[in-house]
């Protein structure tokens, strides 16, 4: 058996807002910027040919097209407490 509830490690969530500065051009599938507003889930970001390729959660990519960038990443909100640890393939 598993370990119980209290026995179980507690890891803490925060969201976070990135914001990319020197960008020359945009280009996206799977999302509309015209859309509603809503939090998408990062899950990596990956250097390409023309700059960089945020690959987010439900098959969302955005590229920022420049060959040069600054990224500011801050915690927006306060943590909250989880017992899931994400667990993703290398």
């Amino acid at each position: 058996p598993g370990p119980t509830p209290d026995e179980e490690q507690l890891y803490q969530r925060v969201n976070c807002g990135i914001r990319f500065e020197g960008i020359n051009g945009v280009r996206s599938r799977g999302y509309d910027p015209a859309g509603t507003r809503r939090i998408l889930a990062l899950l990596t970001i990956e250097p390409d040919a023309e700059g960089l390729m945020l690959v987010f959660a439900e098959d969302i990519r955005i590229q920022l097209l420049t060959p040069r960038w600054t990224c500011l990443l801050e915690d927006v909100g306060e943590p909250w407490p989880t017992s899931h640890r994400p667990q993703h393939a290398l």
